[in-house]
């Protein structure tokens, strides 16, 4: 008896994969199938491969405009924290003095 209850145990662990694991073998046409995939892949072959692009945010297509031009995405861009850098985010955190004018 103990031996049937695994066998079924096992048999339905097995088909439950299939129920988890895309069985599609073509997963993209076109860049714009992978969009629910971040950063910014491509579809290569069928598949949606990781392109490298960034950052957060940035500007995917043909710039239209001088802020698409600015904010394109690279693949020579590294985030940056100006916050942790200057130390001026933090809410207790007090501005230097303004410079009076010569």
């Amino acid at each position: 008896m103990s031996r049937i209850l695994l066998v079924v145990g096992a048999l339905v662990a097995l088909s439950g994969c299939s129920l988890i694991v895309e069985q599609r073998k073509v997963q993209c046409s076109t860049d714009a199938d992978c969009v629910a995939f971040a950063p910014h892949p491509f579809c290569i072959e069928g598949v949606c491969v990781e392109s490298g692009l960034g950052p957060a945010g940035c500007f995917v297509g043909e710039a239209s405009s001088d802020l698409d031009y600015l904010n394109r995405c690279s693949t020579g861009c590294i985030e940056f924290d100006n916050c942790a850098r200057l130390g001026w985010c933090d809410a207790a955190a007090t501005l230097p003095a303004i410079l009076a004018r010569p």
